[in-house]
């Protein structure tokens, strides 16, 4: 009977806790709503609907554990209203208030409950430094991840160190983070973090030593005023899969070394810097990369042979971008064997020679980007086989021959750019066949004979341009059937001369005609 009873009390205790746990959910809810410069923005936090059905609120047995508003326009202060009502949710897992105009600054301590795991206050204008803004997850014990990307975090890196306990993610991104050098206590606390991204700031000087980086798969620093070489350190982070230093002021030669140590690296991004130096040939080693991106740097030498033969052609390679260098050589018939390639981009480069035929075989190239080189002979007719390819730019070369009728097949074709070559023949009538085609340049060649009526076919063509040929006849009135505006760049025997058609229209607004000297 005391047995009954004691149970009784016990089921009558948890009742009440839970009553009371719901009624003080509601009331710091309300009290958040009440304490917005415009209440009304949230007309369903009210006291007449039940609390699991507010905007954005998700319940779990009746308690809030998740508070998820994006884009609304809040205006909340984020200490006043906040850290003052919402962090303190007893049961709240995640709050996610991304791009909804939070204010003030992070100072000193928050209220968090024990269990926040995930924050997320991304595009705001919330100010602070960065110590202080990376505080919220000593005051947070088990917050897992926090992002604050663009936002106004800046000033420079504080002596004050906080702990980093349980975090995993942190993302501040997109800031005005000003200061000559990286927070020396983030690289040597990264212990349990997997995902950096300090990117798009403008913090200065170089990386400082990074210790205990075992976790880390993803490191963005991008878009910053880094300087120096790569350091050796970062072949401590063994687990890295994106590494991303673009857009800063980086030299030296590649630091292939302690890129070997990372074999899970799949993204790899050093474009926009200064590294100098060859291509290393083990680069092909990196078997689960996907992204190398080493644009826009003082690489010279050849493409290595080994690039796509010693491991990498039967694997993961998506995006193999290498433009604007100082690259030379044949183009190597090897890179037909990285099969899974879907942009291939060499221009800006001082490659010579032809074209590969192999390249035909890269059935799902989207991308096949060449121009600003040296090349010379014909346009294979091979890349007829290329069936998923959208862009195909071979502009400033030294190409001949004529257009091959099989790119008729590549339908997917919404950019071809073929200018400043030595192509000759006639324009081809199947090019009106490409019903996605949108940009067509083909000027300054040897093209001789009438503009193709046919074109008109186009739907979407935007962009004609045939400037500097040997063309002749008149502009088909045809080409003002486009939806959109067309633009034609025309020069006839090096004199700007238009012959319209009978049927045109010249109230049709819809060509522009624009004569080049």
């Amino acid at each position: 009977m005391v047995t009954q009873a004691l149970y009784c009390l016990l089921q009558y205790i948890l009742l009440f806790c839970t009553l009371f746990a719901k009624a003080g959910d509601v009331d710091l809810l309300i009290s958040f709503k009440n304490s917005l410069p415009y209440p009304n923005i949230l007309s369903d936090w009210n006291r007449t609907n039940a609390m699991c059905e507010f905007h954005g609120i998700t319940c779990k047995s009746g308690h809030v554990s998740s508070l998820t508003i994006r884009g609304l326009p809040l205006r909340a202060d984020f200490m006043n209203s906040v850290s003052a009502y919402i962090l303190p949710l007893p049961n709240l897992e995640t709050l996610t208030l991304h791009s909804t105009n939070l204010t003030g600054s992070i100072s000193g301590p928050v209220n968090c409950t024990v269990r926040l795991k995930e924050l997320d206050i991304s595009g705001n204008n919330i100010e602070g430094s960065v110590s202080s803004a990376a505080s919220l997850a000593d005051s947070c014990p088990f917050l897992q991840s926090l992002n604050l990307s663009d936002n106004s975090i800046g000033n420079a890196f504080d002596s004050f160190s906080p702990i980093l306990r349980h975090l995993k993610m942190l993302d501040l991104s997109y800031n005005n983070i000003t200061t000559n050098k990286d927070p020396e206590w983030l690289f040597s606390k990264v212990g349990l973090l997997k995902y950096l991204d300090l990117s798009n700031n403008n913090i200065q000087g170089t990386i400082p030593q990074i210790v205990n980086c075992t976790s880390l798969q993803h490191l963005d620093q991008s878009n910053n005023q880094l300087i120096g070489t790569v350091s050796s350190d970062i072949k401590t982070c063994t687990r890295l899969v994106t590494l991303s230093l673009s857009n800063n002021n980086f030299f030296g030669e590649i630091p292939i070394l302690a890129l070997l140590a990372m074999p899970r690296l799949e993204h790899l991004d050093l474009a926009f810097n200064n590294f100098n130096g060859s291509l290393p040939k083990s680069f092909s080693k990196l078997t689960s990369l996907e992204v190398l991106d080493l644009s826009a740097n003082k690489i010279s030498g050849q493409i290595p042979h080994s690039l796509c033969t010693d491991g990498v052609s039967s694997l993961k390679l998506l995006y193999l971008q290498l433009q604007d260098n100082f690259l030379t050589g044949h183009i190597p018939i090897s890179l037909s064997n990285c099969t899974n390639l879907v942009s291939l981009d060499l221009s800006f480069n001082l490659f010579f020679g032809s074209i590969p035929d192999s390249l035909g075989a890269l059935s799902n190239l989207q991308y096949l980007i060449m121009w600003q080189n040296n090349l010379n002979g014909e346009i294979p007719g091979k890349l007829s086989s290329l069936r998923s390819l959208r862009n195909l730019n071979l502009e400033y070369n030294n190409l001949t021959g004529t257009i091959p009728d099989g790119l008729v097949n590549c339908t997917s074709l919404n950019w071809i750019s073929l200018g400043s070559n030595q192509l000759t023949g006639s324009i081809p009538i199947w090019i009106s066949q490409l019903e996605n085609l949108v940009v067509l340049i083909l000027g300054n060649n040897s093209f001789t004979g009438l503009i193709p009526a046919e074109l008109g076919n186009c739907k979407g063509l935007v962009y004609l341009e045939l400037s500097s040929n040997q063309l002749n006849g008149s502009i088909p009135s045809a080409l003002a059937k486009q939806s959109g505006k067309i633009v034609v760049d025309l020069l006839v025997d090096g004199w700007p001369v238009v012959i319209l058609g009978d049927s045109y229209n010249p109230q049709c607004h819809k060509l522009t005609i624009r004569l080049s000297l």
